[in-house]
């Protein structure tokens, strides 16, 4: 499941101030993947199953939650590499927003390269029960196995300059191994 990375097998470099943490996913017999992530400050494990960690991070005055997992199958063959990682980022902000009360909403969609997978980077916002809105960004990942993987910041706090700077930085230090 979780855990601390200490000696990390992962060429991407740990940003100053950053732990780096690995999650394993596994959906099945034939997928079975390890994510690392870059969390900043103090950082202790909220949500922990076989499909999907929720870490809390504390930096500065700003509390985010990071989510990595589930890994999600891809639904509908045919579309290009765009079209799947969008209809994935729907599909991940109408069922998997931690905390929220409705569907989250994408506001600002980027492709990107994350550790050399094709990806999507998507900035949103969620409702969230009796509280403050969610905002956040939520980074995909398509894999050559037929699986997108999902790793998303966020918080409570107003959009801010420094949640987005902090968030980006989660998200582009995000490497995946099998």
């Amino acid at each position: 499941s979780s855990r601390k990375d200490v000696d990390s097998d992962s060429l991407r470099a740990t940003p100053a101030g950053f732990t780096r943490y690995e999650k394993g996913l596994c959906r099945d017999a034939w997928f079975c993947a390890t994510v690392s992530v870059a969390l900043p400050g103090e950082v202790e494990i909220s949500d922990d199953t076989p499909l999907r960690t929720v870490y809390l991070a504390k930096s500065g005055d700003l509390e985010v939650s990071i989510a990595v997992g589930p890994a999600l199958d891809c639904r509908s063959p045919g579309l290009t590499e765009e079209e799947q990682l969008k209809k994935q980022a729907s599909y991940y902000l109408e069922n998997y927003v931690w905390m929220a009360a409705n569907p989250g909403i994408g506001t600002n969609f980027g492709n990107a390269t994350l550790d050399g997978y094709p990806a999507l980077v998507v900035e949103f916002s969620a409702p969230q029960r009796d509280l403050a809105n969610i905002h956040g960004v939520l980074g995909l990942m398509l894999t050559p196995w037929g699986k997108v993987v999902p790793v998303s910041c966020s918080s409570d706090h107003a959009s801010s300059t420094q949640l987005q700077t902090l968030c980006e930085k989660v998200i582009t230090s995000v490497s995946l191994r099998r």
